[in-house]
This record gives structure tokens, C-alpha cells and sequence, in this order.
């Protein structure tokens, strides 16, 4: 008899034999029992976690003559021809090559004919996303109302390009990705049958590689047994799979965080130049960057290492951030994605890692504010003497020296005791300040602080600042600073250290003093004179 590959060889033949879809298997199993089968199924999920192998099983396990447990038995006659696939009531359509609708006519005519053997004539269409608008259309009466005897049995990697109008006409079971211990203990149990010795580790490389699919990982197990005589290692797997070790993620990783772009590009050089792909180099990059991230953020559990990584991962914790590793999982994320697109994949490799090695640390949120409570840190803004009483939280400085004792203190010592005195502010002081009130400006208003570089402080009289604007456009000008009036007076607080207000006036035809205050302004606003002009021209008063 010639060779059968694993994935084959070793396929269920009952429901409780497929690995990891126990909601599936237990379902289908109960319907049986029930006498509940339904005449449209939709099984949906990854590749190789046996979406085919339980439609065959389900198959079988209604058209058996002798079912066990409410499995098909295998030994039927039913049972050996669906398994070696001679059945003609049992077919298996590619939807991917019958894809139109004179292939779903056909089959919507061969409907109508009872089995010619068992109980049922069941029609698996494997891909079935893969059909025509058309075709699908078709169909939909036949999957409605189909005959007593039929049962359709949908398999799909894609079931959102399925339209809605199927699935409202079948039930729908979605197949999960097989978890990592289950893949490994199936190869335990295939190589234990197999008499063929293996390490943990290989086998859980295998496993990881697969990404869910049981037969994915079958296929590999063939491919290394066919290249090994006799035992199956870690190092042997990792180069036939074109896997790069940890302990290169690691020392790249390491001169990463470091800055150490001259180490960096010596490895990668010295790793592609030993054959790895550049696929298969950042695939296991971004999977080893995401492990130690997970780690360090406490999920070992969910994670598989070897001893070695954990150990590295341990003794680097000072230098590996869980936002350093997040920036660079994002920027290698990116590069993966548009790989293909790249006409010089190693020239964006070694751009991607010099990049990521020339970024800053990032600093925590705590670290952040530890820093910012300092005085002086980051805030360059020139100490200025003067009197001032601190009433608001946000003005309060950040350190009093307080006196210990004993005793409580009076309500009005402790207010008190919260009024820092300092020397006057005086128009020269304010004059000589000037300069740094149009730079913080700037930040906040670069038409205001253009401006202000044109004006002069002319008066103080403790509480407000006279501020001479010039002549030009001047009534717009005013009025455009009288809009921002609020900004303007945050800035001159955060400068002086104070409340204060501000007057601004142009050097134009009329002086400071026959400028109109604002208590006059506000009389001339309410005058009816004013109020009728305004509503009349629909206009608005500048001064």
C-alpha cells in the first residue's frame, strides 16, 4: 500500500476522535441521538481544525447501518465506502472549481433523486464562499425546502463573504483554532506511535509554527521525520523550518534598547546571510518582541519560552519597558504589512531596526509626574520678585517649609500662613518681562504675539497693565486682543505669578487718557442710540 501522509493516515473516523471542537462534535452527536438533524449546516473556521473531517464524520454517522454510540461504526459497508470515498450518495464538491450556476443547477437536479444505499445523500461543498452571486441564488430555494433525504453541509475559511440569506437557512458552527497543548499532545501521540524519539521543545516549536491548524502542524511532522532518521531536535526543527533561534531575538533585542545599531546590523547580517528569509526572520521577530512584552506585563501563562528566553527575560527587566517593546512591536507590525509591497525588503529590515534603536526611552506616567512636581524642571520660566498672595490651589508654590508643632493652629493663621510675601511688582519689572510674555504668546496666539512685539507697556497701577498698540488697522487690532483678553491675562499670570488685568489703547489720533474705559465703553454700548445704529447696520462697536 503506498504512503499516507499524517494528516490522512491518522484522521477521525468518530466524533470524540476530533481534536479541540468538543462544542461541535457534542452538538451534532446529541442531533443524531435526537433525531434532530438538520437539512443545512455551515461549518466555518481556520484551515486544518476539521471543518471536511467532521462533515464526513456526521456523513457516515447518519447513513451507518450499525452505529455505536451513536457513531458511525466503520465497519459497514456505508462506512468503508464513504471513507474511501466510492459513496455516490456522499459528494464532495470544490467550490472553488464549481463555482457558477450551471454546477449548482446540476446538482439542484441530482437533489431530487433518493440515495441509492443509505438513509440520507449528503453534499459537502468545501469553500463554498468561493461560489458565484448567481450560483448562490440558485441555490437558495433547494437549501430552503430541500428533500427529506438531502443534507448540505457548507465548509468555509471566509463565512462573512457568505450572503445572509444562506445563512438565515442554515445552522452555523464555528470551528476554533486548536490550542497549542492539544497540537502537542496529538504529535505525542502520532510519534509514541510511530516509535520515534522528540524533545518538548521541537514539538512545541511545531506547534507554534502551525497557528492553530492541527493539519498545518501534521504536514511539518511529515516533512521532519522525512528529513531525520531517528530523533527529532529543537535545532534540527528550527532549520528545517527557517526559524530563527531566541538567542539571536535576543541579543538583537538587547542592542535594540541599548542603541547599539553597529552590533545589530552585524547580526541580522550574519542570520540572512545563513539563508533565513526575511519573512520568516521578522515573523519570529515580532513574535519574540510580543512574548517579552506579555511577560513583563505579568501574562506568563499565556505565553510558551524556553527556560533560556524566561531567563533573559529576567535578568534585562531594568532595560525592557512594556512601552518601548509596544513602540517597536508597532513599528515592525507595519513593516510586516507591507512586506510584499517592498522592492528591497532587507534595505526597509535595516532602516525599521536602525530606527527603533535611535528612539528615545520612553518615561512613565509616574516618572512624568514625579519630574513635573520638581520646581524648575521643565518650565524655564525666570523667578520674579514681587508681592503676591497665593489663593488658588494652582498657584500655590509647589514648597512651603512648614515648622512642626503640636498644638492646632487658629482658622486665620492658618490663611495666614498661606500669603507668601515678595517685593512689588513695578511697571519696570513688568517692562523688563516684556520680552517673555510675547514668546509665551507665541505659543498660544501668533497674531497676538506679533502684536505685542509692535506694543509698549506704558502704565501699571498695581492691578492693571496699559498696554499702547499701534496705530495701524488699530480698531481691529484692538478688538481682535479684547476677543482673546482671557488668554492674554493666563499668559501675564503665568509670567507674574498674579492676577492682573490689561487695558490696551492705540497711539493713534486719540492719547491713553481719552481712550474710553471700559466702564464707559459699557454706557455708550447700552445708550438706545448705540442699540438702534447697531440693529440698523448690523454692525457691532469697536471703541
Amino acid at each position: 500500500m503506498s504512503y499516507q501522509v499524517f494528516s490522512r493516515k491518522f484522521r477521525p473516523q468518530k466524533f470524540e476522535e476530533v481534536i479541540g471542537q468538543v462544542h461541535v462534535s457534542k452538538t451534532l452527536k446529541n442531533a443524531i441521538k435526537l433525531g434532530r438533524v438538520a437539512h443545512g449546516y455551515i461549518f466555518s473556521g481556520p484551515r486544518g481544525v476539521g471543518k471536511t473531517t467532521t462533515a464526513r464524520i456526521l456523513a457516515k454517522a447518519i447513513n451507518c447501518t450499525e452505529p455505536i454510540d451513536f457513531n458511525p461504526c466503520g465497519r459497514c459497508s456505508s462506512c468503508i465506502s464513504i471513507t474511501e470515498g466510492r459513496n455516490i450518495d456522499i459528494l464532495e464538491i470544490d467550490g472553488a472549481s464549481n463555482r457558477g450556476i450551471d454546477d449548482i443547477r446540476d446538482l439542484r437536479e441530482n437533489a431530487k433523486y433518493p440515495p441509492t444505499s443509505g438513509k440520507y445523500r449528503v453534499y459537502i461543498i468545501d469553500e463554498v464562499h468561493m461560489l458565484t452571486k448567481e450560483a448562490f441564488n440558485a441555490l437558495l430555494k433547494t437549501l430552503e425546502e430541500p428533500p427529506p433525504f438531502v443534507v448540505f453541509i457548507l465548509a468555509t475559511t471566509d463565512p462573512h463573504k457568505i450572503p445572509a440569506t444562506i445563512l438565515s437557512r442554515t445552522q452555523k458552527f464555528d470551528f476554533k483554532r486548536i490550542s497549542i497543548s492539544d497540537i502537542i499532545n496529538q504529535l505525542k501521540l502520532i510519534l509514541t506511535e510511530e516509535n520515534l524519539d522528540y524533545d518538548d521543545d521541537s514539538l512545541n516549536l511545531i506547534a507554534v509554527k502551525a497557528d492553530g491548524g492541527l493539519r498545518d502542524a501534521l504536514s511539518m511532522l511529515d516533512q521532519i521525520i522525512a528529513f531525520t532518521e531517528s530523533r527529532i531536535d529543537l535545532e534540527m526543527v528550527m532549520s528545517l523550518l527557517g526559524m530563527v533561534h531566541h538567542s539571536v531575538y535576543q541579543e538583537i533585542t538587547g542592542n535594540l534598547l541599548k542603541s547599539d545599531i553597529a552590533k545589530v546590523l552585524k547580526v541580522l547580517d550574519q542570520t540572512l546571510s545563513s539563508g533565513i528569509a526575511i519573512s520568516d526572520f521578522i515573523n519570529g521577530f515580532n513574535d519574540f518582541v510580543r512574548n517579552c512584552m506579555i511577560c513583563i506585563a505579568g501574562g506568563v501563562n499565556s505565553i510558551r519560552l524556553d527556560e533560556s528566553t524566561l531567563s533573559w527575560i529576567n535578568q534585562h527587566r531594568s532595560i525592557l519597558n512594556i512601552t518601548d517593546l509596544m513602540r517597536i512591536l508597532d513599528l515592525s507590525l507595519k513593516y510586516e504589512s507591507g512586506l510584499k509591497y517592498l522592492q528591497h525588503p532587507r534595505i526597509g529590515l535595516e532602516t525599521l531596526l536602525m530606527k527603533i534603536a535611535s528612539m528615545d526611552s520612553a518615561i512613565e506616567l509616574s516618572d512624568l509626574v514625579k519630574k513635573l512636581s520638581e520646581p524648575g524642571k521643565f518650565l524655564n520660566i525666570p523667578a520674579v520678585q514681587y508681592k503676591k498672595k497665593y489663593n488658588n490651589l494652582d498657584e500655590e508654590p509647589k514648597h512651603v517649609k512648614t515648622k512642626e508643632i503640636s498644638e492646632p493652629i487658629p482658622p486665620q493663621k492658618i490663611e495666614e500662613s498661606h500669603h507668601v510675601e515678595l517685593p512689588e511688582l513695578s511697571i519696570e519689572i513688568i517692562q523688563s518681562q516684556w520680552k517673555e510674555v510675547i514668546l509665551h504668546m507665541e505659543a498660544v496666539n501668533a497674531r497676538i504675539s506679533t502684536l505685542f512685539e509692535e506694543s509698549t507697556v506704558s502704565d501699571f497701577d498695581g492691578k492693571t497693565i496699559s498696554v499702547q498698540i499701534p496705530a495701524k488697522d488699530n480698531g481691529f487690532n484692538i478688538k481682535n486682543i479684547e476677543k482673546n483678553r482671557k488668554i492674554v491675562e493666563k499668559v501675564l499670570r503665568t509670567i507674574f505669578h498674579q492676577s492682573l488685568s490689561v487695558r490696551f489703547y492705540s497711539n493713534g489720533s486719540r492719547s491713553k487718557d481719552e481712550v474710553t474705559s471700559p466702564q464707559k465703553m459699557k454706557g455708550v454700548q447700552e445708550h438706545p442710540l448705540s442699540l438702534h445704529l447697531i440693529e440698523k447696520f448690523e454692525g457691532e462697536l469697536i471703541r
